[in-house]
């Protein structure tokens, strides 16, 4: 088996991987959202996973396995920013506070 081909046999398993992995996570949200929330709907939560999948790919240097996926639920990464800026401070503070270490 030539180099390439075991690229092209890899990649190809990478991507059903990810189409599984779609699946397997649209379940959940047309389960429990068969009736739309405000800002967020079973197809908003799936583009979100494409989003975030695509993310996750390019942080570990693969091809995106859905590249027309765009960010579909700002708001909620904004809470996660958000979460974690307030996180990193109270730990801070905490450290300042009772351990008596500088950050």
């Amino acid at each position: 088996m030539s180099a390439l081909t075991w690229a092209c046999s890899q990649a190809k398993a990478v991507q059903q991987m990810w189409e599984e992995s779609e699946a397997t996570e649209a379940d959940y949200p047309r389960y429990m959202l068969a009736d739309p929330i405000l800002g967020y709907s079973a197809d908003e939560h799936i583009g979100q996973f494409r989003f975030l999948a695509n993310r996750r790919a390019r942080k570990v240097k693969l091809k995106e396995p859905f590249p027309w996926a765009k960010e579909r639920l700002e708001w909620l990464s904004e809470q996660a920013s958000l979460r974690k800026d307030t996180a990193g401070r109270e730990q801070r503070r905490y450290h300042q506070l009772f351990l008596n270490i500088s950050p």
